[in-house]
């Protein structure tokens, strides 16, 4: 590239596509920041869509990704550990004493279903 074609270019005003895109972006920041940072492109795209936006989804979601704005994702229940430690405020009403302090001294079992 010559440098005068650089800086021409550099000189140019941004498109009206660039300037949309940043208008787009400033609402985008201002809901995400809103939302406690939890909406992600889909949520954001219909808000934006309610406000009478005409933005496609894409095009949030690639506004979204180069801008570095993620909702926080949720797994279903499927496949999440529960946590080993009692939670507190519960209490043992049967005061049953699994430790043992030889080996062979208490057996527990427990029920099987098939």
């Amino acid at each position: 590239m010559s440098p005068n074609g650089y800086y021409a270019w550099a000189a140019q005003p941004p498109s009206a596509r660039d300037v949309e895109n940043q208008r787009i972006l400033t609402r985008i920041k201002e809901i995400h920041e809103d939302s406690g940072g939890v909406i992600g492109a889909p949520r954001m795209h219909e808000d934006l869509s309610i406000e009478g936006e005409r933005v496609s989804l894409n095009r949030v979601a690639r506004l979204m990704a180069v801008n570095g704005f993620q909702g926080w994702t949720h797994k279903k229940g499927r496949g999440r550990k529960r946590p080993a430690a009692r939670p507190a405020g519960l209490k043992d009403h049967l005061a049953r004493d699994f430790t043992a302090t030889e080996p062979e001294t208490k057996w527990r079992s427990q029920n099987h279903r098939r």
